[in-house]
Parts: structure tokens; C-alpha cells; sequence
């Protein structure tokens, strides 16, 4: 908090150190769902069935931005509330929306595909522009070196 970094490079910072590893997790997890779900469908269809377009797209590029959305607010709220477990559990909140999402993808309210998620991305995409843009404006450094005193 004392070093010579602005408030951009520490909220960003911070987000990347928790988005990162958890993104590359998860592309770990993804190859061996293909993998697996490859090696099933082979004596069936002769080709590989994953990974397409789609699935490509949503682990490479939605994931991630919902992973750096869920940490953004993450980060938003802990910088604004005063104890760590009413934080941890009002970032939590962040999934309702995405848990939404899918019970309507799955009651067939939704059709996903190319254009939903086009969309979806690109929605997200602004949502962290404005969560960085508002972490960074809210970011109270002396108000957090106080609290630590």
C-alpha cells in the first residue's frame, strides 16, 4: 500500500493474481474434458467431437471475464466493508445471476449459441471496464493503511 504504484496497477494487479491461476485451472481441466469426452465418443464418430468453436470460445474468453467480473467485485466490495466475511459473502451474490443464466438456458427460455454468447462477452467485457474504472475511483489507500494501523 506504501509503495510508489498507482491505484490502476493495484487493483488490476491484485485481479490478475486471482484470475490467472484460476483460468489456467481451468483450461487444464477443459483439455482433459475433451480428452475424456474424445475418447468416449471415438469408436461412435470417428472424429473428435471436442473441442469446437463454441466450447472454445466460452473457455477461452467468456470464463475468464466472468472469472475477472466475479473477482472484480470481489475486490470492489472488500475495499468498501469493513470485515472480510461480509465481503466474501456479498461477492458471493455475484453468482445468482449466472446460476439464472443457466436454469434458463436449461428450462429452454435461452437458446445459447453463437450470437448469445457473442453478446454475453461482449456485456461482460464492459462490466469489467466499469468495475476496474470504479475500483479504481473508490480505491481509498489512506482509508486502508489506517485500518491496518
Amino acid at each position: 500500500m506504501a509503495s510508489p504504484v498507482s491505484a490502476a496497477e493495484i487493483i488490476v494487479g491484485k485481479s490478475l493474481a486471482a484470475v490467472v491461476p484460476a483460468a489456467v485451472v481451468s483450461l487444464a481441466a477443459f483439455i482433459l474434458f475433451c480428452g475424456l469426452v474424445d475418447a468416449a465418443s471415438w469408436r461412435l464418430l470417428q472424429e473428435p467431437l471436442l473441442p469446437n468453436g463454441m466450447w472454445l470460445f466460452g473457455v477461452l474468453v467468456v470464463a475468464p471475464l466472468f472469472a475477472f467480473f466475479g473477482n472484480g467485485v470481489a475486490v470492489l466490495v472488500s475495499a468498501r466493508v469493513a470485515d472480510s466475511r461480509l465481503a466474501q459473502q456479498l461477492s458471493g451474490l455475484v453468482t445468482l445471476p449466472l446460476i439464472g443464466l443457466v436454469g434458463l438456458q436449461l428450462a429452454n427460455l435461452i437458446k445459447a449459441g453463437t450470437r448469445y454468447y457473442a453478446i454475453e462477452g461482449a456485456v461482460v467485457l464492459l462490466l469489467d471496464i466499469l468495475l476496474v474504472i470504479a475500483g479504481i475511483r473508490l480505491f481509498d489507500r489512506d482509508r486502508l493503511i489506517s485500518r491496518w494501523v
